[in-house]
């Protein structure tokens, strides 16, 4: 598996192909398929897909294990990701074979920044051996990337919903009634005012016969009780 800029890849060269036994052929080895596996499934960690894929995997994106560098972008598209010619923060940018500056097992990188028509990256194995560097790229027709965040599929376990608690209803004991206080029947009785009691002095009027009034008009008041009619002298 190879990957990276000029003649710093590293690769295990073997003869083949129609080549002498002493011409190195690279292998450009392309996997299909869309399972995501739980850990990083480049086992070089001096490889740009090692690092291109940590890089994923940290942003909550772990991706299938699709091959070389060159491979990313075809095997994105076979598996429901967005492939675009417009780069964006948090993709990954995929050099063709030989193309842009890559080797012939092409190349990937992680994208942190764009202005313009211009991106920067961090990546592994560019221009310096198991590596991590960074810079500025234009983008051209030979380099794509793959938007993770408008992927269909987020590679990410989500997160299991909770089982909703049913909410038992709180009871509200109903009050015992309370008996009615009785009223009396008949009317209700009226307490009469007291009345301040009132004292009149009347002038007490006595007539009296003549025979017992005095020269001058005066009563002549008996001076004894009267006995048989007689009057004491």
């Amino acid at each position: 598996m190879v990957c990276g800029r000029g003649n710093s890849v590293h690769a295990a060269p073997r003869t083949g192909g129609g080549g002498s036994p002493s011409t190195p052929v690279v292998l450009l080895d392309c996997w299909s398929g869309c399972d995501i596996p739980s850990s990083n499934p480049y086992t070089a960690p001096c490889q740009c897909v090692h690092y291109a894929w940590e890089r994923a995997a940290q942003a909550g994106w772990k991706l299938p294990r699709w091959g070389d560098g060159h491979c990313w972008d075809d095997g994105a598209l076979g598996c429901g990701y967005t492939v675009s010619a417009e780069a964006a923060p948090g993709s990954v940018a995929v050099w063709e074979s030989s193309q842009a500056g890559a080797w012939p097992g092409g190349h990937v990188a992680w994208v942190d920044a764009v202005e313009g028509n211009r991106f920067h990256v961090s990546h592994m194995n560019w221009g310096a051996d198991c590596t991590v560097t960074e810079g500025w790229f234009d983008v051209v027709s030979a380099i794509s990337f793959i938007w993770l965040a408008a992927s269909p599929t987020p590679t990410s376990s989500p997160a299991a919903t909770p089982t909703p608690v049913p909410t038992v209803p709180t009871t509200t004991p109903t009050p015992m009634p309370t008996a009615p206080t009785p009223q009396p029947t008949g009317p209700t009785p009226t307490a009469t005012p007291a009345t301040p009691s009132s004292f009149a002095y009347l002038p007490v009027v006595v007539s009296y016969p003549q025979s017992v009034l005095g020269p001058w008009g005066e009563a002549s008041l008996p001076r004894g009780p009267l006995v048989s009619g007689r009057r004491p002298h």
